[in-house]
C-alpha cells in the first residue's frame, strides 16, 4: 500500500507472549494492542527503513553516441575530401550531444565528460571542414586527398611499409 508516495513494508510479527511465557490475546486487525506494546518487555521498538535503496549508475547512451559521431566527424573533416560530410556529421553530432547533455542531468546518469568532448569535437569538425572547403587552411583542402598524400609520404620515408 502506498500513501504519500512512500511504500509501506509489512511490519515484523509481534511476539505476543509476556515476559513469563504467558500468551497475550491476539489484537484485532487494524487495531493497536494497548495491553502489550512491543517495547514493554525491553525489546527494541519497531522502526521502518525509509531510506531509498541504492540505484545503479549508468552512462547515457546519447552521450556515448555523441562522442563517437563527433570523433568520426573530425576524422572525416581532416581527410579533406570528406570535409562536407564532416560538417554535416558535426552538426548531427552537436544535436545528439545536446540531447545527451539533457539526459545526463538526471540522477544516477553519468557521461558529462563524454558530452563535453563530443561537443568540442563536433565544433572542431565543423570549423576544420569549413576551412577546408573555403581554402583558408592549407593542409586539409577539399581538392586533394590527404590520405593518399600521407600514404606516399610514409612510403618514401619508411621503406619497410611499401610491402603492406
Amino acid at each position: 500500500m502506498a500513501r504519500n508516495g512512500i511504500r509501506r513494508r509489512r511490519r515484523p510479527a509481534i511476539n505476543h507472549t509476556g515476559p513469563h511465557g504467558t500468551f497475550a490475546a491476539e489484537p484485532d486487525v487494524g487495531q493497536s494492542d494497548p495491553a502489550s506494546p512491543p517495547w514493554a518487555w525491553d525489546q527494541e521498538p519497531v522502526t521502518a527503513d525509509l531510506t531509498t535503496p541504492p540505484r545503479w549508475t549508468h552512462v547515457s547512451a546519447w552521450a556515448t553516441i555523441g562522442l563517437i559521431t563527433g570523433l568520426v566527424a573530425v576524422a572525416a573533416s581532416l581527410t579533406g575530401l570528406l570535409a562536407p560530410e564532416g560538417i554535416a556529421l558535426g552538426v548531427v553530432s552537436m544535436l545528439i550531444c545536446l540531447i545527451g547533455w539533457r539526459s545526463v542531468r538526471r540522477p544516477h546518469v553519468t557521461g558529462h565528460s563524454l558530452v563535453l568532448i563530443g561537443l568540442l569535437s563536433a565544433m572542431a569538425a565543423i570549423v576544420i571542414g569549413l576551412l577546408a572547403i573555403t581554402g583558408d587552411f592549407a593542409w586539409p583542402s577539399s581538392d586533394t586527398n590527404e590520405i593518399d598524400r600521407l600514404h606516399t609520404w610514409l612510403d618514401a620515408h619508411l621503406s619497410w611499409l611499401e610491402r603492406w
